[in-house]
């Protein structure tokens, strides 16, 4: 009898590890198309959630399409950003690619992809999702729901995988930059 009430704690204790906790995303600037396929594709077989409480920005955003709906909320903090893919050219810059983009396209649902659309596409320059119009295509999280999930790490610095790459590579001081102008945007947006 004592040795099945350890065996049951133990299980619970197994149950319950971080290992089948939600997702938290509070700043991640993106990276490779096939690291976040497999990440979300991962987090999807497994269970888990998947909680956008912050900058979601390039590949993040595919988690709209990889994950169920009824798996990925937004809090208030969200804010999603889209963009081409690029890939790296001879002269060490980036060039668009028409064909990942496609595919990247993909990834999202038909009401994500007409929000694009409507909103000049995907192309070079960041276009933004955030608060009602996000709703739309994600719901809100409930109370409470982001204090039982564990961060979850951005991918790491932007290594292209079979040369595609959804974020452009950057310097740390332009990566530093580049997060304060976001933070400066979400803060005129009221974020």
């Amino acid at each position: 009898m004592r040795h099945s009430a350890l065996l049951c704690a133990a299980l619970a204790a197994l149950w319950t590890t971080p290992a089948s906790a939600d997702m938290v995303i509070t700043t991640d600037s993106g990276g490779s198309i096939n690291q976040y396929a497999q990440r979300y594709a991962a987090a999807r077989d497994s269970g888990k959630r998947v909680v956008i409480d912050g900058l979601c920005l390039s590949a993040c955003t595919i988690a709209l399409g990889i994950m169920p709906r009824g798996r990925v909320c937004a809090t208030n903090n969200a804010l999603l950003g889209f963009h081409a893919a690029w890939k790296p050219n001879a002269a060490g810059g980036r060039t668009n690619s028409a064909a990942h983009t496609q595919r990247l396209s993909e990834y999202y649902p038909a009401g994500v992809r007409h929000w694009i659309a409507r909103n000049g596409g995907l192309s070079s320059e960041m276009i933004f999702l955030h608060g009602r119009e996000l709703r739309a295509f994600v719901p809100p999280c409930k109370p409470g729901q982001t204090s039982t999930a564990v961060a979850t790490p951005a991918m790491p610095a932007a290594q292209p995988v079979s040369g595609i790459n959804s974020t452009p590579s950057r310097t740390r001081s332009e990566t530093a930059a580049v997060e304060l102008e976001i933070t400066q945007l979400a803060r005129r947006l009221g974020l």
